[in-house]
């Protein structure tokens, strides 16, 4: 599944209109509604969404390989446990 995060909502809307843009995803593309997208908050609410319906794994892309900010971002704001 694919991971679009961003630290701001305004930052994560950014990474989400590069990733549809360079994917050719049109807004309301069902792919959208599957995916990882927005701060890390939001991510990790999702992420809930998909543990409470019964799944125990998760297969992540994140959006911008090979760069490693996003997969940063998940590892430091999405998986802390604090």
């Amino acid at each position: 599944m694919d991971v679009v995060v961003g630290i701001t909502d305004a930052a994560a809307d950014q990474a989400r209109r590069q990733f549809c843009a360079a994917r050719g995803i049109e807004d309301g593309a069902a792919i959208l509604e599957t995916a990882l997208i927005g701060t890390p908050d939001a991510v990790r609410a999702r992420i809930a969404e998909y543990a409470a319906a019964g799944a125990t794994d998760l297969m992540l892309g994140f959006a911008d390989f090979p760069a490693t900010g996003m997969t940063e971002l998940f590892a430091e704001r999405v998986l802390a446990l604090d």
